[in-house]
C-alpha cells in the first residue's frame, strides 16, 4: 500500500519545486568528492563506537575466542577502509574528479 501523498499530484509538484531550488546551489564534483571523504570519516567514527552502541562485549562472551577475535579484526579493518577512502577523497580530489578511473571510483 502506497502512502497518500504518493497519489497526490500537488505533492509531486511541491517535491519537484524543492528539487529545482536545491539545484541553484550547483554542488560541483570536487565538493561532492570532499563531502564523500567527510562522510567516510563519520562512518569510521561510528564504527569505532559500535562496541559501546550495541554492547558487543556482553554479546560476544557467548561465542568462542576465535569468533570474538574475527569480529574485532573485521570491525577494525572496515574502519581502516573507511579512513583510507576518506584520505583518497581528500588527497586526490582533482584526480578523482577528472580521470576516467576516478569517475569509475
Amino acid at each position: 500500500m502506497l502512502p497518500g501523498w504518493y497519489k497526490d499530484p500537488e505533492k509531486w509538484l511541491e517535491l519537484l519545486s524543492t528539487i529545482d531550488q536545491f539545484k541553484q546551489y550547483k554542488i560541483t564534483g570536487k565538493y561532492f568528492i570532499q563531502f564523500t571523504g567527510f562522510y567516510f570519516i563519520v562512518q569510521a567514527i561510528v564504527y569505532l563506537f559500535f562496541w559501546q552502541l550495541f554492547d558487543w562485549n556482553r554479546h560476544l562472551k557467548k561465542v568462542n575466542v576465535a569468533n570474538r577475535a574475527i569480529s574485532h579484526i573485521a570491525n577494525i579493518q572496515i574502519t581502516n577502509l573507511f579512513l583510507l577512502v576518506s584520505r583518497l577523497c581528500f588527497l586526490f580530489t582533482v584526480e578523482l574528479h577528472h580521470t576516467a578511473n576516478g569517475k569509475f571510483f
